[in-house]
């Protein structure tokens, strides 16, 4: 769930099961930790379930890191997150 969103978080709020959530707040499950953007696209590093992978795409903008935080959030946990790198 897109915690950072004020609809998102009474959701979760609400929840009577364990959500995963997603975006920039710090008590996120699935959130940036160290993001450089460009031209090149969005390179750096995430956290995933407290574990720390490395990104690198292509696409452009904030709408796409968010994006890219939803699929990690929504991927199994841990599973897909073997790897130290995630290429997207």
């Amino acid at each position: 769930m897109h915690a950072d969103d004020p609809y998102g978080r009474r959701i979760v709020e609400a929840a009577k099961v364990r959500t995963i959530t997603f975006g920039a707040g710090a008590s996120n499950d699935v959130r940036p930790k160290r993001i450089e953007t460009g031209i090149f696209g969005i390179r750096g590093s995430i956290v995933v379930m407290g574990r720390e992978i490395e990104i690198a795409s292509p696409a452009l903008g904030e709408i796409n890191l968010l994006n890219i935080l939803g699929a990690c959030a929504v991927s199994r946990p841990g599973a897909s997150m073997r790897r130290r790198w995630l290429m997207v």
